[in-house]
């Protein structure tokens, strides 16, 4: 189990033909390469706006994600070998059972669970990047699938 942010070392990701080494996940449904997310902002915006992280991100459903310190709720990450070789060749980062901040924390079913899949060591191409919303129905037709946030990824802060 994750709480707040944190980062892991990967062993090689291209992603907008910048190779990365390492990344954090933070609790709020975004990945930062290389560095932890500045800021590590639970209000979404563009990934040009002051609420985006600097570092290069891949936003799976950036909001205020919180209930880490619940018993159910969970960031967790996996990496996944098929070909027994000792190198991944996916890492699943996957936010199960968090709730949203935006809403009343009583409300029934406020949590959601998503995840992120990363195709890592791919030779000089870029690997794949997927993204599964298992629920996001988070018991607010406001809130409901994600309709306050998109998913979102930048290369740079200025892309």
């Amino acid at each position: 189990m994750w709480a707040g942010t944190r980062s892991s070392r990967i062993t090689r990701l291209i992603f907008y033909g910048t190779t990365f080494n390492s990344l954090s996940a933070s609790k709020n449904g975004m990945l930062t390469f290389n560095a932890v997310p500045t800021p590590n902002n639970a209000l979404n915006g563009s990934m040009n706006s002051a609420q985006a992280p600097n570092q290069a991100t891949l936003a799976a459903l950036w909001d205020d994600w919180n209930g880490l310190a619940g018993a159910n709720a969970q960031v967790l990450g996996r990496f996944l070998d098929f070909d027994g070789n000792g190198v991944p060749e996916y890492l699943v980062i996957n936010w199960k059972g968090v709730n949203n901040g935006g809403i009343n924390p009583t409300t029934a079913n406020n949590f959601a669970t998503f995840q992120t899949i990363l195709q890592l060591n791919t030779g000089t191409g870029a690997g794949g990047i997927f993204y599964n919303y298992q629920d996001t129905d988070v018991g607010d037709a406001a809130f409901n699938n994600g309709r306050q946030r998109n998913r979102r990824h930048q290369g740079r802060h200025s892309d």
